[in-house]
């Protein structure tokens, strides 16, 4: 009886593992596939870039909202409509025509992301008991750390050999796979009906980080940093934010509990992420132009230059 439980523990890990893979893979393999989209729809990179600039501000824009769809509708049915969303706009992409539909359709994705990825470690600690936690959060970190890392080099090798058409396609199949295993294995819980939704707080937090990174997403030069439609973005945003976190201290029920920062290891642990992030991120967009712009080099050679990072980081974040 014990056994057959741990085994339905390990098949959660596994169902969520397979969702959130697919998903930050599938973000970073389009890196290398910038300089194509560049030539196949006669743009340039900064209007290219936008197919990675996009998926962000979407994700960014419904992670605050998570938080209360789960509460409200269960863990489950929120996960696997995010799954299903980005299957939808995997399918979707691979068929567009044009470069606006194609940044719709990693709009989209991003939006599942949103609502997939805060969601995959809370399904999995659901599964297990608090001193077990630790040990099953580094195996989930293999998929978060791993994938965006090991995404440059999947795109590299699969221009090489097709098109920009198949970095779509690739998601479905372990989509489709990871929607059956959810809806077989993932535990359906009970939502709270008497969840209030904070209105004020979800608008002033979705413009807010809208605004910042719209702004950013414009940024392509040192002088469109005090360019003053950016600035007023940027004030904007940062204004927006402030009252956003003034707003939700005193709320009964807020959109996110901001008071979570008070404790000075979690507030510490963010700043570290965040780093992390920023410059992971970074260096997956930009190597790829560097080495297919400047240098001259094919997608392939993209991909190989991301392997050892994706190795070392598969390696250092094995529990």
């Amino acid at each position: 009886m014990k056994n057959h439980a741990v085994a339905d523990q390990w098949k959660v890990v596994i169902t969520v593992m397979l969702g959130t893979f697919t998903v930050l893979l599938n973000n970073s393999s389009l890196n290398p596939a910038i300089p194509s989209f560049i030539k196949v729809f006669d743009t340039n990179a900064a209007t290219a870039s936008w197919l990675i600039t996009i998926f962000l501000i979407t994700m960014g824009m419904t992670m605050p909202l998570t938080g209360y769809l789960a509460d409200r509708f269960g863990k489950k049915k929120i996960y696997l409509s995010g799954l299903a969303l980005f299957v939808t706009g995997s399918l979707l992409g691979s068929i567009s025509s044009g470069l606006t539909a194609v940044i719709i359709c990693r709009g989209l994705q991003g939006i599942a992301g949103g609502l997939m990825i805060p969601l995959s470690l809370a399904l999995i600690f659901e599964a297990f008991p608090k001193e077990e936690r630790g040990r099953v959060t580094g195996i989930w970190g293999i998929a978060i750390m791993a994938a965006p890392m090991l995404g440059p080099t999947v795109g590299g090798v699969v221009l090489s050999f097709s098109s920009w058409q198949v970095l779509f396609l690739m998601n479905v199949p372990t989509g489709l796979l990871g929607l059956l295993l959810g809806i077989r294995y993932l535990t359906a819980t009970r939502g709270n009906l008497s969840r209030t939704f904070d209105r004020s707080g979800f608008i002033t937090t979705t413009l807010g980080v809208g605004f910042i990174l719209f702004a950013l997403g414009r940024t392509t030069t040192a002088a469109d940093v005090v360019d003053p439609l950016h600035m007023l973005l940027f004030l904007a945003g940062a204004i927006l934010l402030v009252v956003f976190v003034r707003m939700e201290l005193i709320k009964e029920q807020p959109l996110l509990n901001v008071h979570i920062f008070k404790i000075p290891t979690y507030s510490l642990s963010v700043i570290v992420a965040s780093v992390q992030a920023i410059a992971m991120f970074g260096s997956i967009f930009l190597v790829p132009m560097l080495v297919q712009q400047v240098y001259g080099y094919d997608a392939m050679m993209t991909g190989l230059v991301f392997l050892p990072s994706a190795i070392c980081t598969g390696w250092f974040v094995t529990p």
